[in-house]
Parts: C-alpha cells; sequence; structure tokens
C-alpha cells in the first residue's frame, strides 16, 4: 500500500487535534492535562502552520501528519505522527522526507527537531542521518544539514 502525502487544510484540523491527544496519551499522559489547559495556543499554532502542514493519506484517511516551523535559519520539525496500525511499514519516514523537500523548496537548509526520550521514533530520525545535539529536560534534541 503506497500513501499520498498532501498539505493540510484548516479542514483537517479536527484530525489533527485527534492525532495530538493520542500522541499526548501514548508517550507523555502526565502531560495530558496540561495539553488540555492550552488548547487556544495549540490552534493558534496549528493554524500559524497550516502551509508547513502535511497529511499522510490512505485510501482517502488521514493515517497521520507532520508540520513544521521556521525558527531563524533553521527549518523545526514542531509535530510528526502516524496511527499506531500504520506504524512500521516506512510511512513516518516518507512524512519525514516530506518535511525535508518542502523546507528545502522554502529555503532551509538546517533541519531540527525535539523528541521526547521515551519515544521510539528517535531511531527513524537516526537512521535518516539527524544528528544528536543536547538534551534538556525529557527531550532530546536532533539537527542535520541538507543539501
Amino acid at each position: 500500500m503506497t500513501i499520498q502525502i498532501r498539505k493540510a487544510t484548516i479542514h483537517d484540523l479536527p484530525r489533527v487535534y485527534s492525532f495530538e491527544l493520542a500522541y499526548i496519551r501514548e508517550i507523555e499522559p502526565a502531560a495530558e492535562e496540561r495539553w488540555k489547559d492550552s488548547i487556544p495556543l495549540h490552534l493558534r499554532q496549528w493554524i500559524s502552520n497550516i502551509p508547513r502542514m502535511s497529511m499522510a493519506i490512505q485510501e482517502m484517511d488521514p493515517i497521520g501528519y507532520c508540520f513544521w516551523q521556521v525558527a531563524g535559519k533553521a527549518a523545526v520539525l514542531a509535530s510528526i505522527f502516524i496511527s499506531p496500525l500504520w506504524r512500521r511499514k516506512g510511512y513516518g519516514q516518507i512524512l519525514l522526507k516530506a518535511f525535508e523537500q518542502d523546507a528545502a523548496e522554502n529555503g532551509f537548509f538546517l533541519l531540527r527537531l525535539g523528541v521526547h526520550e521515551s519515544n521510539p521514533a528517535s531511531a527513524l530520525y537516526k537512521s535518516a542521518g539527524y544528528h544528536w545535539t543536547h538534551k534538556q529536560d525529557a527531550y532530546d534534541y536532533y539537527e542535520k544539514e541538507i543539501l
């Protein structure tokens, strides 16, 4: 099976919310209440980054998404998520490549991301050539330069 990657629209935000909530419950359950209290902030973040948000679609059904933000001269992957039933099929790698391509097309060649220390996705980032830069609290930070 192949997936389609397309740009997100405002109509995708309910699914983005459900993906983010699923992530919180799976990886950072202790943060759920604080996360829910910050929904207005998250909505502003998602809406302002719609131009840098991609949806992974399988047979017309969204199975994942990612979005990135600008931080100086770097493109920062703010979030990436694949629904559990669709993991370990290479779809996370496809979404990560979509982020990298989108960033490069927009003139960003320094890519950064942070990942919770308990998130197994760190293996994906390492295999894609991201290098660990530092740890802050419960997050490991990585970066990669692309040409």
